[in-house]
């Protein structure tokens, strides 16, 4: 009888348990990624790399740590010592509010601690439309798409994906920086808060190029012409379209595409422009 009552018990225990079709399991590995424009890769090594180090480091929660300087841009992978999902989530939180204290030289934008590498998507659309169509139209509908899923109760986070920001490139040179007595890294943090640079901008000797990601609705290449990023030595404003060239980057060289495969009436397989929207459903949904 008494084994009876516990093979009962057991049962009605076993379907009462809370199930998800997309368990929300939080990860153990993460990765940092650190930009700091103009900056060489032994300087990132040095005022970026290890200071970041040092902080993770300090988490008792935190193993397996690794980093990669490169020109102008540092990735960290790390991970956590195995624990309860709870305690996973507050050790990622408790490290990310370390990394904002962190002493980054100036021109540094702030470290961004990825997390996400095992969210599972719940549905993902594709954004298409004929090779020879115009990108931006492509991408102001995925972002259209976007604000219309977010508007949904039982959605969660929705990301685009190979989805290629709109650019302005910057091109000076030395001898207009020593002209002015100015320097890349006072024009990046003048730009700081305006435009996002590239991750990965590479400083050459005679001619710097230094691409900048454009904040649509936000500055145009005029307005960035007339933004003052310094003063000379007597005194007068010095701005940026007379320290470098500010021209819109060319649409139709995108670094990347997210191409889909359609089959027309014939039969034949053509390949269509996209930009993927991914969707992931709230916690319980």
């Amino acid at each position: 009888t008494a084994m009876a009552a516990v093979l009962a018990w057991g049962l009605v225990s076993y379907f009462q348990l809370p199930q998800q079709e997309d368990p929300a399991l939080p990860g153990r590995l993460a990765r940092i990624v650190c930009v700091w424009p103009g900056a060489s890769a032994e300087e990132v090594e040095l005022q970026v790399a290890r200071p970041l180090e040092d902080r993770i480091k300090a988490q008792a929660a935190m193993q397996d740590v690794g980093s990669e300087s490169r020109e102008g841009v540092c990735v960290i992978t790390l991970g956590q010592r195995p624990a309860r999902p709870s305690a996973i989530t507050q050790h990622w939180d408790t490290l990310r509010a370390s990394l904002a204290q962190t002493d980054l030289p100036d021109g540094c934008l702030p470290p961004r601690l990825i997390t996400e590498f095992g969210d599972v998507v719940t549905l993902l659309f594709a954004v298409t439309s004929p090779s020879d169509v115009v990108y931006r139209p492509l991408s102001s509908a995925a972002a259209a798409l976007v604000d219309e899923l977010r508007q949904v109760p039982e959605v969660g986070r929705v990301e685009r994906l190979g989805d290629v920001p709109e650019s302005i490139e910057l091109t000076t040179s030395p001898a207009a920086l020593s002209r002015h007595r100015s320097s890349l890294r006072q024009i990046m943090t003048s730009l700081a808060g305006i435009v996002r640079p590239l991750p990965g901008a590479v400083i050459k000797q005679e001619t710097t190029n230094l691409p900048v990601r454009f904040q649509t609705g936000r500055s145009t290449a005029e307005e960035l012409r007339a933004l003052v990023v310094g003063a000379s030595p007597e005194g007068t404003p010095v701005r940026l379209g007379e320290l470098c060239s500010v021209t819109r980057g060319d649409p139709s060289q995108l670094p990347f595409t997210a191409d889909v495969l359609q089959r027309r009436a014939d039969g034949a397989l053509v390949r269509q422009r996209s930009i993927l929207v991914s969707v992931e459903m709230r916690t319980g949904e």
